[in-house]
């Protein structure tokens, strides 16, 4: 089965992401259900025929591997609303009462020449 899924991106009410959540994990159950019931049926029934051979109940495994994988893909997919109700964490800077000066606040240097030949240990002269 291909990927199915859609990203969606909307707002909603703070108080409506939980029962959002639960639908979502509801609606993912209900829909593989079925195909969940038929795989572990169809190995049950190859696990139970004395003729089946080995190659035969991998199948049915890897069929059902593979349902799973769906469904946890699927899940691990609604992650995503979980996170949106953890609060965003303040930035330790600010909690401490630290501003941090913006680049317009910054002094600009005028004689960047007298620096690099401060810095090389040659004085330019240019007192």
């Amino acid at each position: 089965m291909g990927d199915t899924s859609k990203a969606v991106s909307f707002r909603v009410n703070k108080q409506d992401i939980r029962p959002l959540l639960s639908a979502v994990i509801s609606q993912i159950i209900k829909r593989n259900s079925k195909e969940l019931t038929n795989e572990l049926n169809s190995l049950s029934q190859t696990l139970n025929d004395e003729g089946a051979e080995p190659q035969d109940i991998l199948i049915s495994l890897n069929k059902l591997v593979l349902t799973y994988q769906q469904i946890i893909k699927e899940l691990d997919d609604s992650s995503e609303l979980v996170l949106s109700m953890v609060p965003p964490r303040p930035n330790p800077l600010e909690v401490l009462g630290i501003t941090l000066e913006s680049p317009s606040d910054t002094e600009i240097l005028e004689d960047l020449p007298d620096l690099k030949e401060d810095s090389l240990g040659v004085d330019g002269g240019s007192e």
